[in-house]
């Protein structure tokens, strides 16, 4: 403060930062201070910042949230409390913000000074001293790298010699083995990761499902019982490995029983023929599901709706009435238990339902195929007959009119004959009626159509 400068005091503690102001105060009592932290509103922080910018603060206590787009050439002085909480990448940013003119600037990384600090705590803070100079963000990079280490993915200890093969070939293979444990696929010679049947249930219900470190330390167990879990492809095997885990392990977490209760409930699914078991929006969605008549009343009376096309069952979680211990995948379990369903009787008889809609479809579309030319020659034929009986009395009452007066050939002559009048007539009747025979029928094909 002397030089004319302004300092950033970094505390990276919400709760505790009225503290780190009073300490700054005692400290420096004429400096005026100001605070800053994601908590406050987009106003308070704008106004503080405006403030510090402007010289009307000289200490502005803050949390991490000024580690990046703050360029203020008046600073010159960094301190930070608990560094030893911070990582290397995250103080490197820090320091940062000073030194951003031509006077000399400081960053100090306080700690506290009877606690004992951890190996990688302890490293971090060596390699932030030990770079200093321009440009030494790539060491630091790789400094941090070997502190916190690359992982196991790319070592030798979890991919084997990745050298001998390539990258390229590696990707390839590492892809396959993703692609073959989501689809439950092996090896030959080996058994299958998953059944091909579970892989394509999805339960989503709210709970945490896992075998914790406290309830199964040894890693080893911990993957064999993981693998069993998800091979189990019916209610049978599910029940017999939580009894099974109950005598070698009694004291069962609640997350541990709720993996077995989703591991009951999927191979219930699996059993039934349900593909799904979701809750989303404060309801049960369970699709393919058949239900009775009566059992889908009585759900509709609760607030459930039931769509017999789609075979799909919504349940509002309300109707599950939580009590004490209760957990929502055991509720569902026992929920679907109690419909009393067929095994295969979602899929199944949603498959059934869609066959039997699909061929009455057919066979309806069949008989109007059929009905078509029936009743477009009945029209026809109907029409022929009265077009021919028209015709007959139209010939009649020409040849009726004819005079008799001179030769009598006139009437024994053919009335398609060239030479007769009444004939002329009668062939112009003739394509008349057979213009009309043809409307006739084709108007009675569009009709039936439309």
């Amino acid at each position: 403060l002397a030089r004319g400068g302004q300092v950033y005091y970094v505390s990276n503690r919400v709760r505790t930062i009225d503290d780190a102001v009073e300490r700054v105060q005692l400290a420096a009592g004429e400096a005026r201070v100001g605070v800053a932290h994601g908590k406050m509103t987009k106003e308070q922080l704008e106004n503080v910042m405006e403030e510090f910018a402007a010289g009307e603060l000289d200490v502005l206590v803050a949390t991490t949230i000024i580690e990046s787009g703050i360029d203020n050439p008046h600073t010159n002085t960094l301190i930070i409390e608990d560094s030893q909480r911070l990582g290397l990448a995250q103080m490197y940013q820090l320091k940062g913000r000073v030194g951003r003119s031509s006077t000399q600037a400081y960053a100090y990384f306080m700690y506290p000074e009877k606690v004992v600090l951890t190996e990688e705590a302890t490293a971090r803070l060596l390699a932030i001293n030990e770079h200093q100079e321009l440009g030494s963000g790539m060491r630091i990079a790789m400094r941090d790298l070997e502190i916190r280490g690359a992982g196991d993915i790319l070592g030798a200890e979890q991919s084997g010699q990745m050298s001998a093969v390539g990258f390229d070939l590696f990707a390839q293979m590492l892809g396959q083995a993703v692609r073959d444990a989501r689809t439950g696929l092996a090896a030959e010679g080996e058994d299958a990761i998953l059944p091909p049947a579970l892989s394509d249930i999805t339960v989503n219900v709210p709970g945490r499902t896992y075998l914790g470190d406290d309830y199964l330390p040894d890693v080893d167990e911990r993957v064999l019982w993981y693998r069993r879990i998800a091979s189990a492809e019916t209610v049978e095997q599910a029940d017999a490995l939580l009894e099974d885990m109950q005598k070698k392990h009694p004291e069962m977490p609640v997350e541990a029983r709720n993996l077995f209760l989703k591991t009951h409930l999927k191979a219930y699914c699996n059993e039934h023929g349900i593909k799904s078991v979701v809750v989303v929006g404060g309801k049960v969605v369970i699709e393919p599901i058949s239900i009775s008549r009566e059992k889908s009343i009585e759900l509709r009376r609760a607030g459930a709706r039931y769509k017999t096309k789609k075979n799909r069952l919504e349940v509002p979680m309300k109707y599950f009435k939580l009590e004490g211990e209760d957990t929502p995948l055991g509720v569902l379990s026992a929920f679907l238990e109690s419909l009393e369903l067929e095994e295969g009787d979602g899929a199944a008889k949603a498959g059934t339902t869609r066959a039997a809609r699909t061929a009455a479809a057919a066979s309806a579309s069949a008989s109007a195929r059929a009905a078509t030319p029936s009743a477009s020659k009945a029209g026809a034929e109907k029409t022929a007959s009265a077009s021919r009986a028209s015709s007959g009395q139209a010939g009649a009452k020409t040849k009726n009119s004819s005079p008799a007066v001179g030769h009598n050939s006139f009437a024994r002559k053919p009335l398609n004959s060239p030479s007769s009048t009444s004939g002329s007539a009668n062939r112009f009747s003739s394509r008349s009626a057979a213009d009309r025979r043809n409307m006739t029928a084709r108007t009675v094909r569009r009709r039936h159509n439309w």
